[in-house]
C-alpha cells in the first residue's frame, strides 16, 4: 500500500504520529475515521509548517497567517468562555480560512492542492457527522477514494518541507552558489542532491515556476561563474517531469525569448534535450538558425535543428563549416559533445569531422591546436578507416606535417592506432607522415577537461 520510507520522509514528527493514526484507521477498513483523522493531520502540519516559519526563517507571511488564526482563536475564547460553540461550523471557519490564505499567500498549496484539501474537509464532515444516503446509511468514502487522497496528501504536503513555502527558486539558486565547489564535477551526486532535497517535494506549479525561473537565469541573464550548475539543474528538472514541462514551455510566452550572450548555454541544453526545441516558438527556432549559421562551434552544437546526428556532420562537411580555431576551454566542448553523441551511437560521425577538421587546418598553430585540444581525445576510440584517413589528411597538408611537432604527433598516433591496423601496415606508402625512434608517453591527457565540466 504504502511504503515505510515515504511515510518516513514526513517533515514533522507529530504530523508522522498523527497519520500513523491515518494508516491504522485505514488498514482496519475505518474510511470515515481515516478521512476524519486525515484533514486533522493535514490542519496540524500546515500549522507546524507556519510556526516554523515565523520563528525559525522570521517569514512575515507566515506570522501574518499565524495572527490572523491566533485572533480567532482569542475572539471565539472571549464569545464562549470555556464552553464548545452551539455552531460547530463556526468552530472550523478558521480552519478554511488558513487553507485559504496559504494558498493565497505562499506556494505551499497550488490550485490543484487547495481544492483537494478543501474536498477532503467536506468528505470529513460527511464522516464526522450523521450524512445519511437514500437508504439512511451513513455516507462512506470508498477504499480507493480514501487510498487516494492519503497518498496524495503524504506527497504533496506532509513531507514538504515549510521552507518551501518561501521562494523554493531562490533557495534552490542559493543552494547552488554555496556548493558550486561541491558540484561543480560531480553531476551525478547534485542530480541525487536536487532530487532529494527539492524536485521529488515540489509540487507541479513549484516545477513550473522553477524551471521558468532557472530559464531566465541561464540564457536571459548574463552568465555568472554558477552557469553551468544552473544549466544542470534545469536539466535535471526537466527530466523530473518532462511531459508538463514540454506543454509549459509550448504555452508561455516567457520561452520565447533568449539572450545572445547565452546562445552558447541555450545551444547546450537544447542538444542535451532536443525535446524542448521541438515545442519552442518558431520565432525562436528562426533566430537560433540565424545565430548558429555563421558561428561554427554553435552550429556543430546545434544538430537538435535537424534531430538527425549523422545528416548534421554530413552538412557541416559538405559545407565546409570548419572555422573553429580552439583553445584549452574548446576541449570542454569537444568531450561534452563526445558524450551527446555517444549517448546515441553517433559518435564515429562525430570523429569523422574532427578528421576533416584538423585535416583542413590552414596554418601550423591551428593544426597543433586542433590536435591538442580536439582530436588527441578520440584516437584510441577510431576506426581502422578513420586511422588511415587520419594519416592522409597529415600527409596531404604541408601545414599540419611541416610543423615541428608533428614527428611526435604522428609516433602517438601509431601507438593508438597499431591494434587496429596491425603490424604490417605500410606507413612507407605516406611519405610525409614520418615517424620518431620510438613512442612517446602521452602525458598531455590528464590535462585535458571531463566532459561533465561543460
Amino acid at each position: 500500500m504504502l511504503y515505510l520510507s515515504e511515510v518516513d520522509n514526513i517533515y514533522f514528527e507529530k504530523s508522522k504520529e498523527y497519520f500513523k493514526e491515518v494508516l491504522s484507521c485505514f488498514v482496519s477498513g475505518n474510511y470515515r475515521s481515516s478521512m476524519v483523522m486525515l484533514y486533522s493531520v493535514i490542519i496540524c502540519d500546515l500549522l507546524f509548517k507556519l510556526q516554523e516559519l515565523a520563528e525559525t526563517y522570521d517569514e512575515a507571511s507566515a506570522k501574518k497567517i499565524l495572527a490572523k488564526v491566533e485572533d480567532f482563536k482569542k475572539r471565539h475564547t472571549a464569545q464562549h468562555p470555556g464552553k464548545v460553540p452551539k455552531n460547530p461550523q463556526s468552530k472550523s471557519k478558521w480552519e478554511l480560512e488558513l487553507v485559504k490564505d496559504i494558498h493565497d499567500q505562499t506556494n505551499l498549496l497550488d490550485y490543484e492542492m487547495y481544492e483537494k484539501v478543501l474536498h477532503i474537509h467536506q468528505l470529513r464532515n460527511f464522516s464526522a457527522h450523521p450524512a445519511l444516503n437514500n437508504e439512511y446509511e451513513l455516507i462512506t468514502p470508498s477504499k480507493e477514494e480514501t487510498l487516494a487522497y492519503i497518498k496524495c496528501i503524504l506527497e504533496k504536503i506532509l513531507v514538504i518541507p515549510p521552507l518551501f513555502i518561501k521562494n523554493i527558486t531562490a533557495t534552490l539558486l542559493n543552494d547552488l552558489s554555496k556548493n558550486y565547489d561541491i558540484y561543480q564535477n560531480s553531476p551525478n551526486e547534485l542530480k541525487k542532491f536536487l532530487k532529494e532535497k527539492y524536485y521529488k517535494r515540489m509540487s507541479v506549479s513549484m516545477k513550473k515556476a522553477a524551471f521558468k525561473t532557472l530559464w531566465k537565469k541561464c540564457f536571459l541573464e548574463k552568465n555568472d561563474d554558477v552557469i553551468k550548475l544552473k544549466r544542470k539543474a534545469l536539466g535535471f528538472l526537466f527530466e523530473d517531469c518532462q511531459d508538463v514541462l514540454l506543454s509549459f514551455i509550448k504555452s508561455d510566452n516567457s520561452f520565447r525569448e533568449y539572450a545572445d550572450f547565452g546562445l552558447g548555454q541555450l545551444c547546450i541544453f537544447l542538444a542535451e534535450y532536443p525535446s524542448v526545441y521541438n515545442v519552442l516558438d518558431d520565432t525562436i527556432k528562426l533566430k537560433i538558425k540565424f545565430k548558429v549559421e555563421n558561428a561554427d562551434l554553435l552550429y556543430l552544437m546545434s544538430w537538435f535543428v535537424t534531430g538527425d546526428k549523422k545528416a548534421h556532420i554530413a552538412n557541416m562537411i559538405s559545407c565546409s563549416k570548419y572555422n573553429i580555431s580552439p583553445s584549452y576551454s574548446y576541449c570542454e566542448y569537444f568531450q561534452w559533445l563526445s558524450n551527446v553523441y555517444s549517448s546515441t551511437g553517433d559518435l564515429s560521425y562525430l570523429i569523422d569531422y574532427c578528421i576533416e577538421l584538423f585535416g583542413k587546418s590552414p596554418r601550423y598553430a591551428e593544426s597543433r591546436d586542433r590536435y591538442k585540444y580536439i582530436l588527441k581525445m578520440f584516437l584510441k576510440r577510431m576506426t581502422r578507416d578513420q586511422y588511415i584517413k587520419l594519416i592522409q589528411v597529415i600527409n596531404d597538408n604541408d601545414q599540419i606535417w611541416g610543423w615541428d611537432g608533428c614527428i611526435s604527433m604522428n609516433t602517438e598516433i601509431v601507438k593508438a592506432a597499431s591494434s587496429a591496423l596491425g603490424t604490417g601496415f605500410n606507413y612507407d606508402a605516406y611519405e610525409n607522415f614520418k615517424l620518431g625512434s620510438k613512442v612517446l608517453n602521452n602525458k598531455d591527457d590528464a590535462n585535458v577537461p571531463q566532459a561533465e565540466n561543460i
